[in-house]
């Protein structure tokens, strides 16, 4: 007995401690999550702020002065983005909250307009602790006001739920069973008793640590939300609702009651919002009408239901304390790939990002008379880079300047006052004694407002919704738009110059100085785009001219050749390519009402610039990192002089090549043809190892697709016609010729646009099941098929299989890199790098002393692939020397496939630099069973030599050669002047992929 007791008490021991942590454990799974406040705390106060209290504690009505900063401060506030964005923001969530979800989906504030005029506040009172804690009371024993608007809105919403499922389940119009619901009628009056006259308070540090007051306000602006909402998530909607004039007793606490960074404010009595929602769909019949007014009364409930429960007793709305939380230090700023098919959202989360750092706060780092540069003082994306702003200003004499020089007689010098090198202001005359100046109008510019997205406003007047005339608020300038009537038009529309001072023998203007400015733009087809889809003055279309373009550039980079528009994706929506030395790089440009917008289509490289041109002032935004061009301070003087340059019309035009706007009906007629009539078809099957998300990667390179046409050439630019319908237009400049396309889940489809059309359908639908692809197409194209197509396409493959897997390693190229590993069975090496920035590498990749690629020189606009084989065991060493030192992070993705491996077997994809009159060779071991496929860059001075023991010949854009047991060498030769960046893509593979 006594040795089973001391037994047990030997076990209880030794299990106590398991036993007390699964107590704990289950003690912790039981209890709340313990909510940790910060508290307020007693402050400190000196006499005069005790007086303060003492002569507060009275109803105060002179409050005239406060007013009068309150709107000027709403002024600012009204036209903020960012005070816009986090009202939206806080709504959303707000109603996101409310159990509507059955009947309302997805609801989303696309926009917020906000009056200039400010609540008025028409008296004010201080109440201390005991006084607000006994209002707060009585306030609670009124809650039922609360729930009698929960009770009537949800029976309202049960009863618009069965009509709406009755409506999409029947079909049928029901505009004379139209019913209407009564207005939402809350309680209202729970302020009746007023508090007593006081003389101070025992303890007034009590009163001091938290401010109560009570306002008396009343709103008689109004704020518009543009919303999109899924009805019974079958039905998208758009509406716009307004939020008009609405008063009431305010309860303010400062700070609020649960955290000392914030101030607070609840309603005491019903506001009676005055809400009107307009519901809008895109056809006009009784159905649709009845439609549009169920909709508008649903919307109507869940916003005033939304605003009662954030902003009534016993809810508070919280608004953050300027200046007592610390500022932003860090911005991250990324992009998703660009995606044609859904590029409206993509766009619009761009804009919105881009218009929030332009709010922030921005530091001058050198200011002229007429520019300045500014810098923010957060860093963005990395500890180094930062947002700029520069800012250019242009007077009005500086305005007839930039008219005079512009499209004034460039050989003569008209007196039109103007802007000297430093920037003085000076008028000049002309041989005669003449002077000449441009009569202006003086008027009130509006400082902008700004607006909601133009991507979604157009999806908006696609489905027919309220459509807003942008001529009709230009030229009234009802406080959105502005006055017209500028520098260079007066009443007639016309330049009106003015002889001044002494006149000449002949008294006469001679022709270029009598044509109008109006009409001289009137011929440029870039100032009546920005003219007709812009909402800004004249002047400023004139200024924001040199940005659309980026003409700008020319005036401060040597090394900037021309611009191209390669897609127009709608019209407001397209993708740019700027064209440098040595190197191009891709943009997608937004253009807006009040501003152009360049994001970077790089997802490693997210640069970005914004533009804003109103009441002639210019402000340019940007994050660049690029080593090919970062404006400086140097730069924006430039930029700023480059707008008194004399130009000529239509100097640079960059987008000679182009693609007319289309019949859209007959492309998807004919290619509805194409998919019904389909006998004369030639028909192959393939029988493919990948996923069907690979096979839509690897067929969405359209150069690849091209390649069955066998066609090898560039693709000049390229136009979105609809959701599924894109042009392509292929070719150099005498060998033209236009690509239609038809994708969607299940098929796409090329055909050539020409009297004898050539077609392919690629049949996706069974791939997942079946494991293969069908190919249709016309007789004509049974050579390319085999000569061009289908080597590229298995070449693509098999890449694309070996480069999973990856291991990746990052590291700061702050010096040079070096990797080592061992190999210990025959395998197939994938090497890829790319670099944070766009930089210059030297790779050199050795096996056993073998080197495989030699300080090859690579630029990493593109992503650096190797491909090579290696048998047996072997010692990998890769180096990697940047031509520059930074501190910035290069990727090295590495990956090892241990298989049957075929010798000699080395792919080089990558972007590499070529001096002027030099040349680079690139030598290959092959075996009888190797081939060399190339893919390689076309230019008018780069030339391709590819040679061996026996023969040589100079070789095209594309091309596989079957090889022998000898060494091959591609000699690539610049012969022009300038140093030129090449991509090359050229390896030996098996020859069966």
């Amino acid at each position: 007995m006594f040795l089973l007791i001391l037994l047990s008490y030997i076990l209880g021991l030794a299990a106590s401690p398991f036993i007390i942590e699964q107590l704990l454990r289950n003690l912790t799974k039981k209890r709340k999550p313990i909510a940790i406040s910060q508290s307020i705390g007693k402050r400190s106060i000196s006499a005069n702020q005790s007086g303060m209290i003492d002569d507060s504690q009275h109803v105060c009505t002179d409050v005239a002065w406060f007013n009068l900063l309150m709107q000027r401060l709403w002024v600012e506030l009204s036209v903020s983005y960012a005070h816009k964005d986090r009202m939206r923001k806080s709504l959303m969530r707000r109603m996101a909250s409310m159990h509507t979800k059955r009947i309302l989906s997805d609801l989303v504030i696309e926009d917020i307009k906000i009056s200039p005029e400010a609540p008025m506040i028409g008296n004010v009172r201080v109440v201390d602790d005991e006084q607000c804690a006994m209002l707060m009371k009585k306030m609670k024993k009124r809650k039922n006001a609360r729930r009698k608007i929960d009770e009537l809105i949800e029976n309202n919403l049960s009863v618009l739920k069965d009509e709406l499922n009755r409506y999409f389940d029947e079909g049928e119009g029901r505009a004379d069973r139209a019913s209407t619901y009564g207005a939402v009628r809350e309680d209202g009056e729970v302020l009746s008793d007023s508090f007593p006259e006081t003389n101070g308070t025992k303890d007034e540090t009590l009163v001091f640590d938290r401010v109560h007051s009570i306002l008396d306000i009343a709103y008689n602006g109004e704020m518009k939300l543009f919303l999109t909402v899924n009805l019974l998530r079958k039905l998208k909607v758009n509406a716009v609702c307004t939020l008009g004039k609405f008063s009431g007793k305010v309860l303010c606490n400062i700070p609020s009651i649960s955290s000392n960074t914030r101030w607070e404010l609840s309603f005491l009595s019903d506001p009676q919002f005055t809400i009107t929602v307009k519901a809008f769909l895109s056809t006009t019949t009784s159905e649709s009408i009845y439609f549009e007014g169920v909709v508008s009364s649903i919307l109507k409930k869940v916003i005033k239901y939304g605003l009662m429960s954030k902003m009534v007793f016993p809810s508070f709305y919280q608004f953050p304390l300027p200046m007592v939380s610390p500022s932003l230090r860090f911005v991250n700023h990324s992009v998703q790939v660009f995606n044609n098919a859904d590029y409206q959202s993509w766009c619009k989360d761009v804009a919105n990002k881009i218009r929030l750092y332009e709010t922030m706060n921005y530091k001058t780092i050198k200011r002229k008379m007429n520019h300045a540069l500014l810098r923010n003082s957060s860093y963005i994306n990395n500890d180094t880079d930062r947002i700029y702003l520069a800012e250019l200003v242009f007077n009005e004499e500086a305005m007839k300047n930039v008219l005079a020089r512009r499209y004034g007689d460039g050989s003569r010098k008209d007196g039109v006052a103007g802007d000297d090198k430093e920037g003085r202001n000076g008028r000049e005359s002309n041989d005669n004694g003449q002077m000449y100046l441009i009569e202006t109008q003086k008027k009130e510019w509006n400082r902008f407002n700004h607006t909601r997205s133009n991507v979604w406003q157009e999806a908006k007047n696609e489905n027919g919704g309220e459509k807003e005339s942008l001529d009709s608020d230009s030229k009234t300038g009802d406080g959105n738009g502005c006055d017209t009537k500028n520098a260079f038009e007066g009443e007639n529309g016309s330049c009106k110059y003015e002889k001044t001072g002494v006149r000449g023998k002949t008294g006469k203007l001679d022709e270029m100085v009598k044509m109008t400015v109006k009409e001289c733009l009137a011929q440029d087809k870039k100032y009546q785009t920005l003219r007709n889809t812009m909402r800004i003055s004249d002047e400023d279309v004139l200024l924001m001219m040199d940005f659309y373009e980026l003409d700008v550039f020319s005036a401060m980079y040597k090394n900037f050749l021309y611009f191209r528009e390669i897609e127009i994706i709608s019209g407001r929506v397209s993708i740019i390519r700027l064209y440098f030395q040595n190197e191009s790089y891709d943009y997608v440009r937004i253009l807006e009402d009040d501003a152009v917008f360049f994001q970077r289509n790089d997802q490693r490289e997210p640069e970005f610039m914004a533009v804003h041109v109103y009441d002639r002032r210019v402000h340019l935004y940007y994050y660049l990192t690029n080593r090919s061009f970062f404006i400086n301070q140097s730069d924006v003087q430039k930029m700023y002089a480059s707008f008194f340059e004399k130009r000529t019309l239509s100097a640079r035009n960059t987008s000679t090549e182009s693609i007319d706007q289309p019949n859209v009906d007959e492309l998807v007629q004919r290619m509805d043809d194409i998919r019904e009539i389909n006998t004369n078809y030639v028909e192959k099957s393939l029988l493919l190892e990948m996923k069907k998300n690979e096979l839509m990667d690897v067929l969405g390179d359209v150069c690849l697709r091209l390649k069955l046409f066998g066609l090898c050439a560039p693709i000049v630019t390229a136009r979105q016609i609809s959701t599924n319908l894109k042009m392509y237009l292929v070719g150099h400049k005498e060998k033209e010729c236009k690509l239609l396309s038809y994708s969607d889940q299940k098929v796409l489809i090329d055909t050539i646009l020409n009297s004898e059309s050539s077609t392919v359908i690629y049949n996706v639908e069974n791939f997942e099941t079946a494991r293969h692809i069908s190919i249709k197409y016309t007789g004509d194209l049974e050579a390319h098929l085999h000569d061009y197509f289908l080597p590229a396409l298995m070449f693509r493959i098999r890449m694309l299989s070996y480069s999973k897997d990856k291991s990746v390693f990052e590291s700061v190229y702050n010096k040079s890199l070096e990797y080592r590993f061992p190999v210990e069975t025959s395998s197939i090496i994938f090497l890829e790098l790319h670099s944070e920035i766009t930089d210059e590498f030297y790779v050199t990749i050795t096996a056993d002393r073998r080197k495989i690629v030699n300080n090859l020189r690579v630029i990493t606009t593109s992503n650096a692939k190797f491909l090579f084989s290696l048998k047996g065991k072997n010692k990998i060493k890769i180096g990697i020397r940047p031509k520059a030192l930074r501190n910035r992070k290069l990727y090295v993705n590495l990956a090892q496939h241990p298989v049957l491996v075929v010798k000699n077997e080395l792919v080089i994809e990558c972007v590499t630099l070529l001096a002027g009159n030099t040349s680079k060779n690139i030598k290959f071991d092959a075996e009888s069973d190797n081939r060399i496929i190339w893919d390689l860059e076309d230019g008018d001075d780069v030339k391709y030599l590819l040679s061996n023991d026996r023969h040589s010949s100079f070789i095209g854009r594309f091309g596989v050669l079957y090889c022998q047991k000898q060494r091959y060498n591609l000699q690539i030769i610049n012969e022009g002047v300038k140093q030129r960046n090449i991509k090359l893509l050229v390896g030996v593979t098996p020859s069966k992929l």
